[in-house]
């Protein structure tokens, strides 16, 4: 059985292969439920408890460059230096923290990381719930 199943744009998972980059990147702990999470539009994201409670989000690109459109193509590099930079120099802004960085593709077709799991709703998905004044000024704020 394969460990991912591929399309254009996601780079689904099986919880066998999930588990393994969990212990790459979590050596001391053990996975007690996945979950994924249907956010993002290029990333397959998943959603991970361990045993003691601890929680995170593991993140996986589309496995080459096939299908990518050209803003997309150093995404997940981009993605990473920014949450860093903004825990580095902006501690007070509320951002998940980046726990691993894996760009090897050696373990799996993509490159992947874990972040910390922050509890809310995501903008995307609650944005017709807001005027457009007040959908400005929150993309604004952020």
């Amino acid at each position: 059985m394969a460990d991912i199943t591929e399309s254009v744009s996601k780079n689904k998972l099986t919880d066998e292969k999930i588990r393994e980059l969990a212990f790459l990147a979590f050596p001391d702990k053990a996975v007690s439920e996945i979950a994924e999470l249907n956010a993002g539009m290029c990333n397959a994201l998943y959603r991970l408890t361990f045993t003691d409670g601890f929680r995170t989000v593991l993140k996986v690109s589309s496995p080459g460059m096939h299908g990518k459109a050209s803003n997309e193509r150093w995404l997940m590099e981009s993605e990473t230096a920014a949450m860093r930079l903004i825990a580095e120099r902006a501690p007070l802004v509320k951002a998940p923290k980046v726990l691993f960085y894996d760009d090897s593709m050696t373990h799996c077709s993509g490159k992947y990381f874990f972040m910390e799991y922050v509890d809310g709703d995501l903008m995307m998905e609650r944005r017709k719930d807001f005027t457009e004044d007040e959908a400005k000024k929150l993309y604004s704020e952020m």
